[in-house]
């Protein structure tokens, strides 16, 4: 997009999750937002509260953390890569629409790093949803 004054680079283009804006003469529509991006929204008070760490929050921590560690790609066959990434992860909790809301932070780490590895063929569907049957 070339601006046709001397407006800066970007002048006119919607930011995710503004209102409508008017810049450089330029009208653009509010962009949607995601579940998370509750910026400027009244959402009562936070709770400051401690909560004890679950054993399954604690492993899923570690298994995640490991995932993103370069070194251990290249025993999957990604050498210098990781298998996971913390705004790919960001990015697959942010797409579970309403759901977001209702899933603890934990349960969507879990179901973040689920789509990674079903992505990379590390894991699949059918495998998922057979384990999930038996430990309920």
């Amino acid at each position: 997009m070339t601006p046709a004054d001397d407006s800066p680079p970007g002048a006119g283009l919607a930011v995710a999750g503004t209102q409508a804006v008017t810049t450089a003469g330029a009208d653009t529509a509010r962009a949607p937002r995601g579940p998370h991006d509750v910026g400027g929204l009244p959402a009562g008070p936070v709770s400051l509260e401690e909560h004890a760490i679950t054993e399954w929050e604690t492993r899923c921590w570690a298994i995640a953390t490991l995932l993103r560690d370069p070194a251990r790609g290249a025993r999957a066959g990604r050498p210098g890569q990781a298998l996971t990434g913390l705004d790919e992860s960001r990015r697959h909790g942010e797409e579970l629409g309403d759901r977001y809301r209702v899933l603890s932070y934990g349960e969507r780490a879990v179901h973040a790093l689920a789509r990674m590895l079903v992505r990379r063929g590390v894991l699949d569907e059918a495998e998922i949803t057979r384990t999930l049957d038996a430990i309920r």
